[in-house]
């Protein structure tokens, strides 16, 4: 039996105990022409537990069609200049500071 490889450049939303960390290199990117990517952060910065998953299931059951991804320090997608420049829409969940969510180099500007 041969695996199975998505030709998504993208991760597909996976629940939590799933996720993997991306392991350097370009960020996986979507195609040209493709739907449009809104990104949703998961990870320290995001509060109340649960509320990525929730943003994220209702950009999906939208009527906007997005490619809706997970991006953080745990996930496929990591937060940097470059996955938000190849986003159509961003979404931080909870509230606070986004300190904890920026990259050391976003901080310093």
């Amino acid at each position: 039996m041969s695996a199975h490889v998505s030709p998504d450049p993208l991760p597909r939303l996976r629940p939590p105990g799933l996720r993997r960390p991306h392991r350097g290199g370009d960020p996986p990117l979507p195609a040209p022409g493709g739907r449009r990517l809104a990104l949703v952060y998961r990870g320290p910065a995001a509060r109340p537990a649960g509320c990525s998953e929730a943003v994220a299931a209702l950009l999906e059951a939208g009527p906007w069609d997005l490619d809706v991804r997970y991006t953080g320090p745990s996930e496929d997608v990591p937060l940097s200049l470059t996955s938000l420049a190849h986003a159509h829409l961003y979404a931080q969940p909870g509230g606070g500071s986004l300190g904890p969510a920026l990259p050391p180099a976003a901080q310093a500007r």
